[in-house]
């Protein structure tokens, strides 16, 4: 059983459209074929300076786009196991109020359709939950961005801790997204 929800969980992943791996974009949902090109359209949409200081690490940011693609991996997962736990609560709480399906081929028909409707929910749940993170992220970077340019130096402290960590304007968007999340939550 533990193995047919990895595969549900796979399939649905994979059935998602690629710019659900995007911040957004342009063009259409299902126009992306992978990460990289997900990764390409939003920089042209956020612009080459912004996406370098959200995402670039080297001394040049010109790393940004890799860091991009692994980052926008990790959202997904942890996209997908939200949206996985939330379809598997709907389901327990709609099969605690219906009644026993009959036997044989019905109960294979039954079976299916339930599965069938598993996977919907779950790639309905993981594209409204990137609407959502999307959207969160092109604040807090907005955000972040008119912080920086009122006092670069101020900034660089707040968010590298008196200087000693790196990358002070994503940890800054990371913790903005974060509140976001948790001020939604409350």
């Amino acid at each position: 059983m533990r193995r047919a929800w990895i595969v549900v969980v796979a399939v649905a992943a994979l059935a998602l459209p690629s710019t659900a791996f995007a911040h957004g974009g342009d063009r259409s949902e299902s126009s992306h074929k992978n990460r990289s090109q997900a990764c390409k359209a939003l920089r042209a949409q956020m612009g080459a300076q912004l996406f370098r200081h959200v995402y670039g690490s080297n001394f040049n940011k010109r790393n940004a786009h890799g860091r991009c693609v692994s980052k926008q991996r990790r959202a997904i997962r942890r996209l997908t196991a939200e949206a996985v736990s939330d379809c598997r609560a709907q389901r327990e709480a709609t099969q605690s109020r219906g009644s026993e399906t009959e036997r044989g081929d019905d109960r294979r028909a039954a079976k299916r359709a339930e599965r069938r409707a598993f996977r919907r929910c779950v790639r309905a749940r993981v594209r409204a939950l990137l609407v959502e993170w999307r959207e969160s992220f092109r604040a807090a970077a907005r955000t972040c961005l008119a912080e920086l340019k009122l006092d670069p130096v101020a900034f660089r402290l707040k968010y590298s801790n008196g200087g000693k960590l790196r990358h002070p304007f994503f940890r800054c968007v990371v913790q903005a997204v974060r509140a976001t999340e948790a001020a939604k939550r409350s």
